[in-house]
């Protein structure tokens, strides 16, 4: 697709559809722990594996194509983006994802009533080991590494505490964020050049609004409630 400077924004809408036939997600865990008192410590240690099946997932169902175009397209139907501007959401049923990982805890005791505890959990990235190789499922990612510190002290008049903690980076599939749009390839802007006529594009997976001085071919996207499912009217804006 050859994009032309200052061309108008193109409107398309994109709908929701639910799915009354989704079964439910269905978890297998595997899991072991072990639990020591030395001393005036208390150590705990817990490993895991699951094993999640029939995953419900919202995905891009039906694409605008070129035997299906949107709405008021006036370019060639073999210009349309090819599996790029989505017609239907829906629900569905897909892949087999294991999750595994480990927690580690530490609790100390001290003198005058004073108690510290400290925490990790490390889990590792989720894998799809079983998945639709057309449209993968968009897998949730918890954070890598957490850790905890805390203290606590008590007397007879007041007790007090104190805690720290951090976590790594995490995705989820429910914030509908850049990075979930991206992974859809639902939003986007495709750089267009040609050489011999032939149209090459390249995804660049944003959620932003376009730069004006970018030549490129951006999406936005505009939530308006329609009947029971609802509709987005998206742009394609051209410059």
């Amino acid at each position: 697709m050859t994009v032309q400077p200052g061309q108008q924004p193109f409107y398309f809408a994109t709908y929701a559809k639910g799915n009354k036939n989704l079964n439910p997600e269905v978890v297998h865990a595997l899991e072991g722990g072990y639990t020591a008192e030395i001393g005036r410590h208390a150590v705990t240690a817990a490993i895991y594996r699951n094993f999640e099946s029939d995953n419900i997932d919202f995905y891009p169902a039906v694409y605008y194509s070129a035997t299906d175009l949107p709405a008021g397209w006036s370019l060639p139907p073999d210009q349309l983006p090819v599996r790029t501007l989505v017609k239907l959401y829906s629900y569905r049923n897909v892949a087999r994802v294991r999750s595994q990982g480990l927690e580690l805890s530490l609790k100390t005791t001290w003198r005058q009533g004073i108690q510290t505890v400290a925490s990790y959990t490390y889990q590792d990235r989720n894998v799809a080991t079983q998945d639709d190789p057309v449209e993968p499922l968009n897998l949730n990612q918890a954070p890598l590494h957490q850790l905890s510190m805390g203290v606590s002290v008590a007397r007879r008049a007041w007790h007090g505490s104190a805690s720290l903690s951090w976590t790594d980076r995490a995705y989820w599939t429910d914030v509908l964020d850049q990075r979930f749009w991206a992974g859809r390839r639902t939003t986007g802007c495709s750089r267009a050049a040609s050489a011999d006529g032939q149209a090459a594009r390249r995804g660049l997976l944003r959620h932003e609004p376009p730069r004006p001085a970018r030549p490129a071919a951006c999406l936005r996207r505009h939530h308006r409630p329609e009947g029971h499912g609802g509709a987005e009217d998206q742009v394609l804006r051209q410059g």
